[in-house]
C-alpha cells in the first residue's frame, strides 16, 4: 500500500518468487501492508480489503539488512515445514485504512535464465490468464471471472522479470521504486 494509503499495489506469484521479500522491503521503506497471501478485491470499485498476518520469510539475513527502521521485526520463531525453514516476522504497521483502491498489479516472474531486470506491461488476454492462475477461490469461478475481467479493463497489470540472487532482487526493487511506486 502506498505511504498515503490511498493506493494498493498487488504482487502475484507462486511461492518462492519473492513476494514476501518485496513486501518486507516496502514495509521497511514506509509503505503499508494489507496481506501476504490473500487479498479480497471488490469487483466494481477495485477496493482491496485488509487481511493482515505475520510474514514467513526464508532469508532472514537479507530482510534484516534493509529493515533499518524496525517496521518489521523477527519474532524469534523459526518454522520448519517440508524441509524448508522460515522465520516469522511481525509487522509494526502504522494505522492503515481497512480498504484502498488497486493502483497496479505486478506479476513477479523470477527465472534462472533472466539477467536483465525488466518491467513490461501485459496485454489484456495475458493479464486475464495470469490473474486466473492466482485464484484462491476456484469454486466461485463465475464471480472471479467478473472481478478479473473488471480489473483487466481498469487496472494496469505489469510483469517484473528478474533473475535469482540478491543482486537481481535488489535491482528489481530499484525498478519497482523508480518505475511504478508512489514516491514516499
Amino acid at each position: 500500500m502506498s505511504p498515503n494509503q490511498d493506493l494498493a499495489y498487488i504482487f502475484l506469484a507462486p511461492t518462492g518468487m519473492g513476494k514476501t521479500t518485496i513486501i518486507s522491503f516496502l514495509l521497511a521503506n514506509g509503505y503499508g501492508y494489507f496481506s501476504d497471501d490473500i487479498i479480497p478485491v471488490q469487483e466494481r470499485s477495485q477496493m482491496v480489503f485488509s487481511f493482515p498476518k505475520a510474514l514467513y520469510v526464508r532469508n532472514a539475513e537479507f530482510i534484516d539488512s534493509f529493515n533499518q527502521n524496525g517496521q518489521i521485526y523477527n519474532t524469534g520463531t523459526k518454522l520448519s515445514l517440508f524441509d524448508e525453514c522460515k522465520y516469522v516476522y511481525s509487522v509494526r504497521n502504522k494505522p492503515l485504512k481497512f480498504k484502498s483502491v488497486v493502483a497496479k498489479i505486478v506479476i513477479l516472474d523470477r527465472r534462472d535464465s533472466c539477467f536483465n531486470t525488466r518491467l513490461e506491461k501485459l496485454r489484456a488476454q495475458e493479464s486475464f490468464f495470469e490473474l486466473m492462475k492466482n485464484l484462491k477461490d476456484p469454486e466461485n469461478i463465475q464471480k472471479s471471472y467478473q472481478t478479473i475481467s473488471h480489473l483487466v479493463k481498469n487496472v494496469e497489470i505489469l510483469r517484473l522479470k528478474y533473475g535469482n540472487g540478491v543482486q537481481q532482487l535488489q535491482e528489481s526493487l530499484k525498478v519497482l521504486s523508480d518505475d511504478i511506486l508512489t514516491p514516499i
